[in-house]
């Protein structure tokens, strides 16, 4: 029986990926909602390999060009109301 449980999370968790196309940050809070119900309502033991979380793709940060980063400087510099042309802070 517990390995029908098992297998039908599995099942379940392949049908979120493929037919809902859940990400794995979304998945890993459903199957983190299942173990939870499993171990704490069920009372059953929780095992990690038959059922892993899922990996998440590393997302790098944007670098903008460099022209367009000396752009955005220059316009800030000739617009004090918008950035940065003066400064603000008290001489005492």
């Amino acid at each position: 029986m517990e390995a029908l449980i098992e297998k039908d999370i599995q099942q379940y968790i392949l049908y979120l990926k493929r037919e809902k196309g859940f990400s794995a940050g979304t998945i890993n809070n459903y199957i983190s909602a299942i173990r939870f119900f499993y171990t704490y309502v069920l009372g059953k033991v929780w095992n990690p390999q038959k059922i892993p979380r899922m990996k998440r793709r590393a997302h790098f940060p944007v670098i903008p060009p460099r022209e367009d980063v000396l752009a955005q400087t220059e316009y800030f510099e000739r617009h004090p109301l918008v950035g940065g042309g003066g400064n603000y802070a008290k001489k005492g």
